[in-house]
């Protein structure tokens, strides 16, 4: 996606905002935190926070494969399946800063929530400045990432991290986001949706976007009638 744009400021910008809703980046943070949180006797917080990322993860492939395989979509609202990357960054941004400000004042706990809520919020909006996805799926990932971190930020407690795994993560968001490969997770998606439906070739936007010109064709004449 990135390589198909113009260059300029701008979009490198949104192209780097949006490896930070990229799986390669996001999920080893997630990972780290897990397994700390495990080793710190908090095993259960951990483990709701796992099994509801999976949930939602396994909730968006589902949409995707559902519309790549079969073209089960909604042609009016543009909607060929929920943004993984909206989905990952509302699940995991705001939760994974809040347990490592946990140690510090009231203040800066809700800063670094409301920091995490703007990092997964400013990662949709690149995938609507990038071209990605429309509307309605960044929306879709957005509301049921931040399901996700809801829950488990309001009904379990947030340990307070070491500040070693924090310099390890902060370290990370610098450095990787900059060098991180290109995402494979699509391609393999759509290769698994067509292993499923025993299609040739997948569903695009184009073949959703031709079925609502035939509805409102349809829907033209019958008017006309």
């Amino acid at each position: 996606m990135c390589n198909s744009l113009q260059p300029g400021l701008l979009p490198a910008f949104w192209c780097w905002i949006s490896r930070f809703g990229q799986a390669e980046v996001a999920l080893p943070c997630v990972l780290a935190m897990v397994l700390w949180m495990s080793w710190s006797r908090v095993r259960y917080q951990a483990g709701v926070w796992l099994v509801l990322l999976s949930l939602a993860a396994v909730v968006t492939v589902a949409t995707k494969l559902a519309f790549m395989g079969w073209g089960v979509g909604i042609a009016s609202l543009d909607f060929t399946g929920i943004s993984g990357h909206a989905t990952l960054s509302a699940a995991i941004w705001p939760v994974l800063l809040s347990i490592l400000a946990a140690r510090l004042q009231p203040a800066w706990q809700r800063a670094a929530l409301v920091c995490g809520i703007g990092m997964a919020f400013l990662v949709a909006c690149s995938r609507l400045a990038l071209g990605a996805h429309s509307p309605a799926e960044v929306l879709a990932g957005f509301l049921l990432g931040s399901l996700v971190s809801g829950v488990v930020l309001r009904r379990f407690p947030r340990p307070p991290a070491p500040r070693w795994l924090s310099l390890v993560l902060l370290l990370w968001l610098i450095v990787v986001p900059v060098h991180a490969p290109l995402p494979h997770a699509q391609g393999m998606i759509s290769h698994l949706a067509l292993r499923l439906s025993g299609h040739a070739q997948p569903f695009t936007r184009a073949h959703l976007r031709r079925q609502l010109q035939r509805v409102q064709s349809f829907q033209d004449r019958l008017f006309a009638d």
